[in-house]
């Protein structure tokens, strides 16, 4: 199935990708559906490479008015992120990501967290998340 309008690949990793895929594959070079093939070999691979990278984000959280949601924050993270992305530090000094109930952290990545009975907190704490670990991506790339 012939790909038309190819998306350019973005990044030296794809780049990196798509010329190593070119050399491998020369004798398909010529076939109608050889960008298709080419573009979703690119993807799948991309995205493998970036689990590999080292994209630790050490995360501090600390609450003064409930701090019995520490626990659950953290063993929350710890649930759903992999270790290797994510981490839960008790130094504040050596994170990156503060989570809290309160402000005034020098921190330039904070998260305010309101209720943990809040589903909108967990929501866009998700979010906020995900943004860091995709922002960390693009910025290897």
């Amino acid at each position: 199935m012939p790909l038309y309008n190819v998306p350019p690949l973005l990044g030296d990793k794809e780049y990196f990708v798509g010329k190593c895929i070119d050399n491998s594959l020369t004798d398909y070079k010529h076939d109608t559906s050889y960008e298709k093939v080419k573009y979703s070999f690119t993807q799948v691979i991309s995205g493998y490479l970036n689990l590999e990278l080292s994209l630790s984000q050490k995360i501090y959280v600390e609450f003064f008015h409930r701090p019995e949601y520490k626990s659950i924050i953290e063993n929350a993270i710890k649930h759903n992120y992999n270790q290797k992305v994510l981490q839960i530090t008790n130094n504040y000094l050596e994170a990156d990501i503060v989570i809290s109930d309160t402000h005034g952290y020098d921190k330039k990545k904070f998260f305010y967290f309101r209720d943990v009975f809040d589903q909108g907190s967990w929501g866009k704490l998700g979010l906020y998340l995900n943004q860091v670990i995709r922002d960390e991506i693009l910025e290897i790339n």
